[in-house]
């Protein structure tokens, strides 16, 4: 009848709602010291599945110029992930 807290916790957190909140904290987090805080401020994270990061930039300016850095970016993230798991970046 009786379970651990941290039992508890894996289940919470494996629900697909704080599971995905869960993954953009992290990535938030990861976003901001990979990319810089001049990029940082004019960018958010909206959404990460299946491999694919989107991000929405505050002006055109911002998404076309990070378009042409996207490579770069996904090389850098996936390097401090430890893992391959943002194939992909989309810019709003």
């Amino acid at each position: 009848m009786f379970r651990s807290i941290k039992e508890s916790l894996v289940e919470i957190f494996e629900g697909d709602k704080l599971s995905n909140a869960y993954k953009i904290g992290g990535l938030e987090i990861l976003w901001s010291k990979t990319v810089g805080s001049n990029v940082n401020k004019n960018t958010n994270i909206k959404h990460f599945k299946n491999g694919v990061l989107t991000i929405k930039t505050k002006t055109p300016v911002w998404r076309n110029e990070l378009q042409f850095q996207k490579k770069d970016i996904i090389s850098k993230l996936n390097q401090k992930l430890d893992k391959n798991k943002i194939k992909d970046i989309r810019f709003l």
